[in-house]
């Protein structure tokens, strides 16, 4: 089955650097009880602490995995599971992780051009920027997200109907 559009319906897991759709590692789990606490894919029982959690998600890092390198990211700029809260650090991990292709920290570093987020200033090019590379891999936040800039109602509904 594919994943779900939204990139909040689904989850990533650390261990083989695999993302499983909420549903289907509920199914999985309601199937297989004695294996809920387990890695749907390999196998590996889910990390039990934050330190854990950090050192495998570090290993994805290390070998470029992009959807670790974003989350990675994120949790420097929230300051998620014990570490301090870099903003730098944070918009780095993005860049690279956009610079591999993933859509998702396109979008968000879109976003973050857009508000002024995490150390950035408000700059609407660069937002149009990241979101037309998001929107060419298939994000559909960004596609919106370039609807709404639009100045033409022609140009905004393509970019609408697009991303829905």
């Amino acid at each position: 089955h594919a994943l779900p559009i939204h990139p909040q319906l689904s989850t990533y897991d650390v261990c083989c650097g695999k993302s499983i759709c909420f549903g289907c590692d509920f199914q999985y789990s309601e199937k297989n009880p004695e294996l809920a606490a387990k890695c749907a894919f390999c196998r590996t029982a889910m990390a039990e602490s934050d330190e854990e959690y950090l050192v495998r998600l570090s290993k994805r890092v290390e070998r470029k995995d992009r959807q670790a390198i974003c989350n990675m990211a994120l949790h420097h700029g929230r300051g998620d599971h014990g570490l301090p809260v870099d903003h730098a650090k944070c918009i780095d991990l993005m860049r690279q992780s956009a610079s591999l292709g993933l859509p998702d920290a396109q979008c968000k570093l879109g976003n973050f051009h857009h508000v002024g987020r995490m150390g950035l200033g408000q700059n609407e090019e660069e937002a149009v920027k990241y979101w037309e590379k998001a929107a060419e891999g298939g994000h559909v936040q960004a596609r919106h997200n370039l609807g709404s800039m639009e100045r033409e109602c022609f140009a905004s509904m393509r970019h609408w109907r697009l991303s829905g």
